[in-house]
């Protein structure tokens, strides 16, 4: 957040892309399309990129670790 990525959503959407565009559909991306569209709080907006961002993780990380033992 500190290096500009509500700027950077806001400068995408200001551009014309449009939520269904895979790369809107990112992980850090699709967390703000509450705040832009329906008036979510940027506070509820960041928890939720958190909040996903760690089930993220830990996805996968049990993906490498089955990749570890399948060899």
């Amino acid at each position: 957040m500190k290096q500009g990525l509500l700027e950077e959503v806001a400068g995408l959407r200001a551009a014309g892309y449009t939520w269904e565009l895979p790369a809107m559909s990112s992980l850090g991306y699709t967390q703000f399309k509450p705040y832009f569209e329906a008036g979510a709080s940027l506070d509820d907006c960041i928890e939720r990129l958190k909040f996903d961002t760690h089930n993220f993780v830990r996805r996968q990380g049990n993906w490498f670790r089955r990749c570890r033992t399948a060899r």
